[in-house]
């Protein structure tokens, strides 16, 4: 069972591609100065998440790792789901922001990054996914 003792919730007052190798992403961040900045979860992730009827899921980090679920601690880290083709998208600069930062994504010569594979797991019987940082430039370059 994941342990919410270090958790922080992704606190954020206002809310508003390439593949690599193949591999279907499970969550992607993107931060074009073009195109904006937003988090495009896979159905595959909202699906797994439970939230197919309630698309609003609430984000935060333990340490370094970026969690989301239906349902965890904090009141500012609640997000919107807007479909977007076959994805979800959570439109939010500030999200892209907090999330680079703390796991120390560069987008310097990125546009965007994916994650393929989060750790899942479950809190009180709801359902959690975990993001770790990668390691040695994360993500697929756009």
């Amino acid at each position: 069972m994941a342990n919410l003792d270090k958790f922080t919730p992704l606190d954020v007052a206002s809310k508003s591609n390439k593949k690599r190798g193949g591999r279907k992403g499970a969550l992607t961040m993107i931060c074009s100065k073009k195109n904006g900045k937003r988090l495009m979860l896979s159905a595959e992730l909202l699906e797994t998440l439970n939230l197919e009827e309630d698309l609003t899921l609430q984000m935060g980090f333990i340490e370094e790792t970026l969690v989301m679920a239906k349902k965890l601690p904090g009141e500012n880290n609640r997000f919107v789901l807007k479909k977007s083709g076959k994805k979800y998208a959570i439109y939010s600069a500030e999200a892209v922001r907090k999330i680079s930062s703390v796991q120390g994504l560069s987008f310097e010569k990125k546009v965007s990054f994916t994650w393929y594979m989060p750790v899942v797991d479950e809190v009180n019987g709801v359902p959690v996914v975990m993001f770790r940082p990668e390691k040695g430039g994360a993500g697929d370059e756009s």
